[in-house]
């Protein structure tokens, strides 16, 4: 799945050569989450173009050096995004809007030219609100709000010059705790990291949060990459790291930074900081968004500093994707649109997402440098996903959906071992193996999702998670049969016998 270090992740590609419109228009203002339709023509007979979003500091809808980059994605001509699903020059898709409210600029490049769209993106109308003041005071600077239990959702505010910050929530959140994430854009600030605030804030009308940036000292992991040549890998990377630590008191802390690959025949380096005195570990992060024929090496993690700057590695290879595996996914027996497909190994990484098309088919380009590959779908509209080991090459691997109710669930690699169960006050269940810290969904035998239990402790890829029978507002819930569910690419779940 994609990794969090991004400012932003869109959910689907945006992408035009030429006449590209939002809602219609080149110069569109909408709010945050709003829906938009996004639609233009390619040229000179390519299917392939370049996206790239600017956040518009200056409001002059003209690129310049001071306006960040926050994200760079490709789109393509009949792609699963593509509404009519044919290659034919003209791309239309409908998608959210980007979920900040402030100015930006999206720039669309392929053989023919280039295009590009302003967005206005206003905040939303709400009765609830969070808002505060970043220091230092710079412009460019990102508030994003979080609430616990929903990973897919956020919310967020460019600062002014000031620092100011203003972050109206939907009303539908009212009584959930979030938390807030202080960000510098990609390319902007490199020797600051944003980092979630340690305290949750309960949204029960509008509230103040004041939160600052941690200042590094340009400490470095540093490293080459390579494709599977051996050979210096020239296309763009997006690079990050994600780091725990804890400081001098005891407070834990939660890091993003993106990294640099600019500096020629592969080199790339990433900031960090090696503040904190134990429990500290970094893992870098890659995306190869930039070339869809690529493949996002495994993340590398606990990475400890022993000097400055530090090694990575000697060298982090890409692979290149020269297979593919096909299939067909169903949902409650019907072939399914639109919904993402994965493809992952130890050794290469991540295979690009694709999604199924309207007959429910799918087709995920892989490399062959190993044998197989975990093959997964992602669907936010079920409560079952599950995952197969394929070689590359495979036809046929089909995936069965169900929306109603839930089934148990047995993944080799994870191991999550329950005590006392059935159980009448508490359960504490341990997880064992994961890749990162994950929330555990609890869902009742309709498939319903009643709470979100958080890890009291994560060591050495290990959490222990304690549940009390309570629904998400504390509510004691009624006897039966419950599950508990760890989400993410290798999902696991386990079925609970509540008794009282």
């Amino acid at each position: 799945m994609r990794k969090v270090f991004l400012v932003i992740v869109m959910s689907l590609p945006l992408v035009a050569a030429t006449n590209f419109l939002v809602n219609g228009d080149s110069v569109a203002t909408d709010t945050v989450l709003s829906e938009m339709f996004i639609q233009g023509n390619f040229e000179g007979g390519d299917t392939i173009v370049d996206v790239t979003v600017y956040l518009d500091l200056g409001n002059d809808g003209v690129v310049d050096p001071e306006d960040p980059v926050l994200d760079y994605s490709v789109a393509i001509d009949g792609s699963w995004e593509d509404i009519d699903e044919t290659v034919n020059g003209f791309f239309s898709t409908i998608g959210d809007m980007i979920p900040i409210s402030g100015d930006f600029i999206l720039t669309i490049e392929d053989a023919g030219g280039s295009d590009q769209v302003i967005l206005h993106i206003m905040p939303l109308t709400s009765s609830y609100s969070i808002y505060g003041d970043i220091d230092p005071d710079t412009a460019g600077l990102i508030a994003m709000a979080i609430p616990k239990g929903y990973e897919d959702v956020y919310v967020g505010d460019v600062a002014d010059a000031n620092g100011n910050y203003t972050i109206n929530i939907p009303d539908t959140y009212a009584g959930t705790y979030f938390n807030v994430m202080v960000m510098g854009a990609i390319n902007i600030l490199p020797d600051y990291l944003g980092h979630f605030s340690t305290d949750s804030i309960l949204l029960s009308g509008n509230v103040l949060h004041n939160d600052s940036l941690i200042p590094t000292d340009y400490s470095m992991i540093y490293g080459v990459l390579v494709d599977e040549n051996g050979l210096p890998y020239a296309k763009s990377v997006l690079s990050g790291t994600f780091g725990r630590f804890v400081d001098i008191s005891g407070d834990l802390y939660i890091c993003n930074q993106g990294g640099s690959t600019d500096l020629g025949a592969g080199g790339m380096f990433l900031h960090t900081s090696p503040f904190g005195q134990v429990g500290n570990y970094w893992e870098a992060r890659f995306e190869t968004d930039a070339d869809p024929y690529s493949m996002d090496p495994p993340p590398i993690d606990s990475i400890a500093f022993g000097s400055t700057p530090d090694t990575l590695a000697d060298t982090i290879t890409i692979y290149s994707c020269d297979a593919a595996i096909t299939g067909t996914v169903f949902v409650d027996g019907t072939p399914a649109d639109a919904i993402e497909m994965w493809a992952w190994n130890d050794t290469t990484g991540d295979a690009p997402w694709t999604g199924t098309y309207s007959d429910g088919h799918y087709r995920l380009l892989v490399s062959t440098y190993v044998d197989s590959y975990w093959v997964g779908v992602d669907t936010e509209d079920s409560v079952v996903e599950g995952d197969q080991y394929v070689p590359h090459g495979a036809t046929g691997v089909n995936f069965h959906i169900i929306t109603t109710g839930i089934e148990e669930i047995s993944v080799e690699e994870i191991d999550f071992s329950i005590s006392a169960n059935p159980f009448v006050d508490k359960v504490t269940m341990e997880v064992y193996n994961l890749d990162e810290p994950s929330i555990l969904n609890i869902y009742d035998i309709t498939g319903k999702l009643v709470d979100v239990v958080f890890p009291e402790s994560w060591i050495n890829k290990s959490a222990r998670y304690i549940w009390v029978g309570r629904d998400r507002r504390g509510n004691l819930l009624p006897v039966g049969i419950y599950f508990a569910r760890i989400e993410g690419k290798r999902a696991i779940t386990k079925k609970l016998i509540l008794l009282r």
